[in-house]
């Protein structure tokens, strides 16, 4: 993903080890010392409409999970979060069993996630807010109600290469226009996710960053398998 090469030297590299998903889990994310402890998905739900020659149609997905990510050094946070897919697919009319005409793909999709932040020592909590939409603006946003930080799409990897279906690359994090944390979530998810933490940040506040990319890094790659599965 192609980063700000100043933030890079001032920040650890941590490659994402995604360990076994199952039914009612999410991916048991893991990278340095950061690791789930607990994990759900749960309240799923998913409504298709097609019109009637079968050549478009309409999904929506609704999820909603809770994870636990916590450090070597006993910091934790805990995370609720809800994510919506809403897509509308192209599937092509069949003429015999091997020939379509029309477009086959996604031709629009938006997700909106939703979550809350909290850790043990916390009364108040972080909101979380993503609405990621094929033809309008990213809206991203991260607050406890006195410090905004700004979630901010990144669309292309080094190479200068660009995400298929107009969705992002990965995401980093600013507070005071200062880059503290970035994730790259998009891909080949089973083996090309990375977060990046900035060096400075003391233990606590690097895991509570931690947990907000990994939320991040969930809620995209749910999107994506959503994405899929209209395809099939």
């Amino acid at each position: 993903m192609k980063l700000d090469s100043a933030f890079q030297t001032k920040a650890d590299r941590l490659e994402v080890k995604m360990g076994w998903q199952v039914s009612g889990k999410l991916w048991n994310y893991k990278f340095g010392e950061y690791h789930l402890t607990a994990n759900k998905i749960y309240g799923n739900k998913q409504n298709e409409t097609t019109n009637f020659w079968g050549t478009k149609s309409t999904i929506i997905s609704k999820h909603r999970f809770y994870f636990e990510l916590s450090d070597d050094q006993q910091h934790a946070n805990k995370v609720e979060g809800s994510i919506q897919n809403d897509l509308t697919a192209l599937n092509g009319l069949p003429l015999s069993n091997h020939l379509y005409i029309g477009e086959i793909g996604i031709a629009k999709s938006k997700r909106n996630f939703l979550a809350t932040v909290t850790s043990g020592d916390d009364t108040t909590g972080w909101k979380l807010a993503v609405i990621e939409r094929s033809d309008s603006p990213w809206v991203g946003v991260l607050t406890n109600g006195t410090r905004n930080i700004d979630i901010i799409r990144l669309l292309e990897f080094e190479d200068g290469s660009k995400p298929e279906m107009g969705m992002s690359a990965g995401c980093e994090l600013r507070e005071n226009n200062e880059i503290i944390g970035a994730v790259q979530y998009y891909g080949n998810r089973y083996n090309n996710n990375v977060v990046w933490l900035l060096k400075s940040m003391d233990p606590k506040e690097k895991c509570f960053i931690a947990t907000v990319l990994t939320a991040l890094m969930a809620s995209a790659h749910n999107g994506q398998e959503a994405m899929e599965n209209a395809l099939n």
